[in-house]
């Protein structure tokens, strides 16, 4: 008789003990609530739970960035590192024309690193279009498209070149947007959640990002990026 009522006992912590273990590890497991990019260096992937997030993540990071701090891979005031993109047609460019980062140098320059399926990098498009349309003198526009004639964690779907140019003709943007096919330039900026932008100076040194931004986060960083 004490033997069962012991293991009756024993049954009834150990589903308890099951229980609480349960309830403590449910909200971790996805990450897409995000982490605050404004002050936490790199802040990609580790803050905003992408990494462990896996394709539950497409939407990006969920909280606004502003002005943030420099990204691991880059140091703030260096040169940023030099790439070329063959770009989508639009009003501006011919279909693959060569058009380098170097070639930009005069202006302060906005990258943003996106993919057509993330649907923040949709809504920060616009954002970043609008900033165009009011700077475009001023100011040169790159998107790079990440993940394109592939497929990853972060776009399981894949994102070729023909979605990239439908984009650009659909959404009618006149800034330079390009793929990066292998992700080779989103891996020289240490890229490691979308969307992500980086601001440079007119001499194209390295001077803010964020992996999300408002409009008056694109404002303030280009303000940085101007001075």
């Amino acid at each position: 008789m004490r033997l069962r009522t012991w293991s009756s006992g024993f049954l009834a912590l150990a589903i308890l003990l099951l229980t609480l273990s349960m309830a403590c590890g449910g909200g971790g497991g996805n990450g897409d609530t995000g982490g605050d990019a404004t002050t936490g260096g790199s802040g990609a992937a580790g803050t905003s739970g992408a990494a462990a997030g896996g394709a539950g993540t497409a939407g990006g990071a969920t909280t606004a960035g502003e002005v943030a701090a420099p990204a691991a891979m880059l140091e703030e005031g260096k040169p940023a590192p030099d790439f070329t993109l063959n770009v989508y047609e639009n009003d501006n460019y011919t279909k693959d024309q060569e058009v380098s980062l170097s070639d930009l140098r005069g202006k302060p320059v906005v990258i943003n690193f996106w993919f057509p399926a993330c649907t923040q990098c949709q809504e920060l498009m616009f954002l970043i279009k609008d900033s165009y349309n009011a700077n475009m003198d001023d100011v040169h526009y790159v998107a790079v498209q990440v993940s394109a004639d592939s497929k990853s964690g972060w776009d399981p779907g894949g994102s070729d070149a023909a979605s990239g140019q439908d984009y650009v003709t659909d959404k009618e943007l006149h800034f330079i947007v390009g793929p990066d096919f292998d992700r080779s330039i989103a891996a020289a900026y240490g890229v490691d959640a979308y969307p992500s932008t980086f601001f440079l100076d007119k001499d194209l040194n390295y001077v803010s990002s964020a992996e999300y931004l408002k409009a008056r986060g694109i404002k303030d960083n280009l303000q940085l990026a101007s001075e």
